[in-house]
């Protein structure tokens, strides 16, 4: 049996799913998704509390203890040169390994992950090697200039390394035994 739903575009992508025991179906088409009760077939936007619920069972020896929306970027939320996919929900719970689960209030879809791990990772490497601060990255051209003066600076000291360090190997010998 086929049922169309009306004012919709043909669907590109069409994924069943279920959230706090209803069925739904995510719909992506041209760009857009959509979700739709898979009993009615009528649009229905998972309820916060639901996803929570639903979320705490992925934590398992875990209680949570914030749920935050988030409606712009942030240190742990992020995309280099453009604004990631906003609103999400944060959901941060007390286990050992104090895990945040990013889930988009749309779908329930869990798009991402994070223990305390990765987020001292996002720190010690993600910052040192990609320098991408929320403040630089919304203002690329200076995140550019940044980037290639550190390049440079960088390209500087191994070159001026590589050419001490040949003089040094190349010295004549007369020359390493007067310096005794």
């Amino acid at each position: 049996m086929s049922r169309s739903v009306p004012g919709s575009s043909p669907a590109r992508r069409t994924a069943p799913g279920k959230l706090a025991k209803r069925w739904l179906f995510l719909i992506k088409a041209n760009g857009a998704r959509e979700i739709l009760d898979a009993a009615t077939l009528t649009p229905r936007a998972p309820a916060i509390a639901d996803i929570a619920r639903t979320a705490a069972v992925l934590v398992p020896g875990g209680k949570r203890v914030a749920v935050d929306r988030l409606t712009a970027p942030d240190a742990y939320w992020y995309e280099i040169g453009a604004l990631p996919r906003l609103p999400i929900l944060r959901l941060r719970f007390d286990d050992p390994a104090r895990t945040w689960l990013q889930i988009d209030p749309a779908t329930g879809e869990v798009l991402d992950s994070l223990d305390s791990r990765r987020r001292l990772y996002r720190w010690l490497f993600d910052l040192l090697h990609k320098w991408d601060l929320n403040l630089l990255t919304r203002h690329r051209p200076v995140w550019d200039i940044i980037l290639w003066a550190l390049s440079l600076l960088g390209l500087v000291t191994s070159v001026s390394g590589v050419w001490l360090g040949w003089k040094r190997l190349v010295r004549p010998a007369s020359t390493v035994r007067s310096a005794r």
